[in-house]
Formats: C-alpha cells, structure tokens, sequence
C-alpha cells in the first residue's frame, strides 16, 4: 500500500495578470476571505496527512512564505526557482530530486479545494495497479472558466490519452491536483535536457507517449476553484467562487492557526 506523507506546491510564478491590475503582493500570499492564499493547499494537504512540503517559490515569494509557513505544524522545505519564465514543469523537474516518498501529492498553489479531493486520489492509488500519475478531473466544474483551464481527454476505463489548454474535445478539466510517483523524475530528468520551457502538462504528454500508465480520478461535484485574475479574486470575495472558499476556509480553519 502506497503512504502518502510528502506534498509538492508550485508557487513559483509571478502571477503576471494580477500585477498587470495593480495587484501588488504575490499571488500566493493574496489573502481570500482573510487567509493567504498558498495557506488553502497547504492546509487542506495537511488535513488528510501530509507532514513534509517542497514548495518552489520565486524570488520575490520566497523569504515571504518562509515567514508565513514558519508557524505551521510540518515540516516545509523551500526551492528557489531562479528561472520562473521556464514554466511550472521545471518548478517541478527542481522539486521531485528532493522527494523521498514512493509517491507525493503535487498541487498548484493557487488553487482552492476541499480535502475530498486528496483524499479520493490517495484512495484511488490503493485500489489502482500500475498507476504513475493520477490526476483530479473534474467533468462540469462549476466555479471556474472552462475557456482558461486545462483539459484532458480520457478514455473510457480512465486512460489519460491527451491534455492541455487548447484540447477541442474532452472530458475533464484539470483540477491542479495530482498523485504522482517518483519514478516520473526519468520524465523530468529527459525533459530537462531537451526543453528550456517545460509545463507539467508537458511532462504528463511525455509520460503518455512514453507509456507511463495516467489516470484521470475523477471529482466531479467536488468544490474547487483557481485563481488567476483580478476577476477571479473578486468573484471568490463576493461571487460564485466564494463558496469554494467558505467551504474551503471552513474545513482548514478546524485545524489551524491562520498568520496575520
């Protein structure tokens, strides 16, 4: 049976469209009904059992988050990723030479979900054979704008045949949340070498073609929701959105003190 106690978050970007509308702090640490918004995975991985963090910052996020996380019961490890215009895969390619585990959660840090989803994964990994990457899909989410998220086609018995964002037919959209096992850093150690810009829906493409065995898992009726613009901030303020965040807030503030 697989034990799942490592996390990676990827809060490496610079959050362009925000600070292109006057958003000045860091994506990860713009707070959503009073909590930063890095602190919703975070918390939410911790609640079904997660007890050590990789999480890949830029420069500008950080010594911020170290400050944010230092009060959080876990143990956090922080990457520098020096080169963010590479894109999140090499986030990535930087965070999975330090996992220890046989198998990690993998989550974006600017996305909000309730604990059910982790949690399906996790339970998923131990009736699944010969699984290298799970990933949570979602067939009609309903807090997000399907036009900017990434989709994935899926066959029948749950085989992950394609994914990106500009798929014309598919059958989930890419909730950001994903069970990964170690032996993906051979995908990750090729990509390297081959590619400067790397996206983690590169990788999955290349685990595909490679015949490494991805699954879709799907959470559909799941709450969840991502944050991108200034139009999704205020939505998850005052919108649709929001309820993803009252139920999301509700669950992680049972189990944690939330840093001013």
């Amino acid at each position: 049976m697989v034990r799942v106690k490592e996390a990676i978050i990827l809060a490496g970007g610079l959050g362009t469209r925000l600070l292109a509308n006057g958003i000045s702090r860091p994506k990860p640490l713009v707070r959503i009904k009073g909590i930063p918004l890095i602190l919703y995975p975070v918390l939410t991985l911790k609640s079904v059992g997660i007890r050590k963090f990789t999480i890949v910052a830029s420069r500008s996020t950080f010594t911020p988050l170290k400050r944010l996380l230092k009060e959080i019961d876990a143990s956090f490890e922080f990457i520098l990723n020096p080169h963010v215009e590479r894109e999140n895969g090499y986030s990535f390619t930087l965070a999975i030479k330090r996992i220890e585990s046989e198998a990690f959660l993998l989550s974006m840090s600017d996305h909000l979900y309730t604990r059910s989803i982790p949690r399906k994964l996790i339970e998923t990994s131990r009736t699944t054979r010969k699984w290298h990457i799970l990933i949570a899909g979602d067939r009609r989410p309903g807090y997000i704008d399907v036009d900017e998220a990434t989709k994935i086609l899926a066959d029948e018995e749950g085989s992950v045949k394609a994914i990106g964002k500009g798929l014309e037919y598919f059958t989930h959209i890419d909730t950001g949340v994903f069970l990964v096992r170690k032996s993906v850093e051979e995908i990750t150690d090729l990509l390297e070498k081959t590619k400067y810009t790397i996206k983690f829906s590169d990788i999955i493409t290349k685990a595909i073609d490679l015949g490494y065995r991805v699954k879709i898992v799907d959470v559909t009726g799941y709450p969840w929701t991502e944050i991108d613009t200034v139009e999704d901030l205020v939505d998850a303020h005052y919108g649709r959105r929001s309820i993803v965040a009252d139920v999301v807030s509700s669950e992680i503030g049972e189990i944690a003190w939330i840093p001013e």
